[in-house]
């Protein structure tokens, strides 16, 4: 976290991250470019052929030259379009697949960066950090970027033909650019910085919205619906207020731009009657270069104006940068092990862990062999579910080790530990797809056979057989439509499908009612059989049937042995028993 707070950024870094993603459509880039040249030489070529009209072509009726022209102009609009389509090939195919691989970086970061983050930080910051973030950013691949690179090489071309037809008259035209360079930055610094606070306000809103919407049944349940819309109301106007700023503050700025650009085209304008009534510059010359003095002012303002978009974007960008800066608290390892003829033995030595600077776990040493169940009992906080998670290395321990099979976690490759590994939690979360997807969650490419005998093992097959849709059935946001047994039993046939050697069940059936607990013990009895199990119960129905039982309190083992053991220590754990903890 500290190096994250510590993080220097400024604009130029934030900007050349978020070009990195261009490094794969380099080719096309160059496409963009080398089409665009060509594109520009020819329309750049149309205002001389209206000098010539004007000043050869009318006044000497010369129609060989007329016909010629005739016969020439066709064929270079014709590649002047050809080349303007492939532009806007290369633009589309550019903007698309750097969106693209943003969203895929962003999301594979987030992956992992793992549970650290995910409980350090709200679902809300995460899901305006991919809704608005991530979005306002893929305007610079879309739109901007390819935007600049087409006008830029317009208004260097068109520079160049303007310097070779008169000097004074293009000084004229880049003195009004730069007159905009002496009070443009003022307006732009100050709308860059109503722009950030708006995006802050809006990142708020979203993150209201979200709360509002998922806390819809307490919400009602509580009667506070108008408290609720109040609030979203409440950060609504706070948005709303920035936003018109940023309006007015946007608007000064293009009104700046414009003002500058007007000075500079009456300039213009006022030096070239002189210098045609002096015949320093015939009709047709100044006809024509006042086409491409059109043509820069419109490739100048479109520049700035992408510029300075730019500028906004990659202010909003900041946190995005700042999110991928984040380094995972977990590592690869870099000489890994692999589980070959995993037997399932866990061996937990010395492990001590901490948050924020509190040591949860000190110096706790336990062995589960293969095949064998053990549970963790002990009063809330005292560090059992850290431990399922150091085991599951979604967290790295300060000190000690974890082994399977003799082999330290830490040098396992995560994929392959976590393959070996099954989780079943209080709170199940079952995506809002079918029965027959969120089964099928714990192995993708299971055949539809596969899914009903894993059903079958969890005890779950009859009650989705009598749903409407059987196994095509919706569960609902988070499996709304589904009893708190029937979504366990659900994650239980994840556990049967994935087939994993170890199981950590985290009180599992802790919020089930006795009728649901039976069921889902039913289903248990059959998924923990020949695996290694570690549970973390508040139930004694789930942990009389151990192998061993560990009391951990405030960090410590005080207590181990089987049921019968620890009951006739008349220790720790009868207290549990005595106390109604268990």
């Amino acid at each position: 976290m500290s190096e994250n707070k510590n993080l220097n950024v400024n604009f130029w870094k934030v900007y050349l991250w978020a070009l990195s993603f261009f490094r794969v459509q380099i080719k096309f880039v160059l496409g963009l470019v080398f089409c665009g040249l060509i594109a520009t030489a020819v329309e750049m070529l149309l205002p001389k052929y209206l000098q010539l009209f004007i000043d050869t072509i009318y006044p000497d009726k010369n129609m060989e030259l007329f016909i010629i022209s005739f016969i020439i102009l066709p064929i270079l609009i014709i590649l002047m379009f050809y080349a303007k389509t492939l532009i806007n090939r290369f633009h589309n195919i550019i903007g698309e697949q750097s969106s693209s691989s943003l969203q895929y970086a962003s999301l594979n970061h987030l992956y992992e960066l793992g549970l650290e983050y995910y409980e350090n930080n709200t679902i809300g910051e995460t899901f305006d950090l991919f809704n608005t973030s991530i979005k306002e950013l893929q305007k610079l691949y879309r739109e901007l970027v390819p935007e600049i690179i087409k006008q830029t090489i317009i208004l260097f071309v068109c520079l160049l033909i303007m310097f070779q037809m008169s000097l004074i008259l293009t000084c004229t035209i880049v003195a009004s650019c730069f007159l905009y360079f002496l009070t443009g930055p003022f307006f732009e610094k100050r709308a860059s910085v109503i722009v950030k606070e708006a995006a802050k306000k809006l990142t708020e809103l979203n993150q209201g919205v979200f709360n509002g919407i998922s806390a819809i049944p307490d919400v009602l349940i509580y009667s506070r619906v108008k408290w609720s819309i109040s609030k979203i109301l409440n950060q609504h106007v706070l948005y709303s207020k920035y936003g018109m700023k940023r309006t007015l503050w946007l608007y000064l700025r293009g009104a700046v731009r414009r003002g500058s650009i007007a000075i500079g085209s009456l300039g213009v304008f006022y030096i070239g009657a002189i210098l045609v009534r002096s015949d320093s510059m015939s009709v047709g010359e100044f006809v024509s270069y006042t086409t491409y003095s059109y043509i820069v002012v419109r490739a100048f303002t479109e520049v700035i104006t992408c510029m300075t978009e730019q500028k906004i974007l990659i202010a909003q960008a900041e946190k995005l940068y700042i999110f991928h800066q984040r380094r995972p608290q977990l590592r690869e390892p870099s000489a890994q092990k692999n589980l070959y003829s995993f037997r399932g033995d866990i061996n937990v030595k010395n492990v001590k862990f901490g948050y924020n600077g509190n040591e949860v776990l000190k110096d706790i040493s336990f062995c589960i062999p293969s095949g064998k169940t053990v549970a963790l009992v002990g009063e809330s906080g005292g560090g059992k579910t850290t431990v399922s998670k150091l085991i599951g290395r979604l967290y790295d321990s300060f000190g000690g080790s974890i082994c399977l099979d003799e082999v330290n976690i830490n040098e396992i490759p995560r994929d392959e530990l976590l393959e070996n590994m099954g989780f079943v939690f209080q709170d199940t979360y079952l995506f809002g797809k079918t029965i027959m997807e969120n089964i099928r969650f714990g192995k993708p490419n299971a055949s539809d056979e596969e899914v009903y005998e894993a059903a079958k093992s969890a005890h779950a097959h009859e009650f989705i057989k009598e749903l409407s849709e059987g196994y095509n059935t919706l569960v609902g946001e988070r499996g709304i439509k589904l009893s708190g047994g029937q979504k366990q039993r659900i994650a239980i046939a994840r556990m049967f499908i994935k087939n994993p050697k170890i199981i950590i069940l985290d009180e599992a059936t802790s919020a089930l009612d006795n009728n649901s607990e039976k069921e889902v013990q039913a289903a248990m009895i059959s998924l923990l059989k020949g695996r290694t199990t570690l549970v973390i119960a508040h139930r004694l129905s789930t942990i009389i049937h151990a192998d061993k039982i560990i009391v951990l309190q405030a960090g410590r083992i005080i207590e181990e042995g089987s049921y019968e053991e620890l009951i006739n220590n008349n220790g720790a754990f009868l207290m549990l028993l005595n106390g109604g903890v268990y």
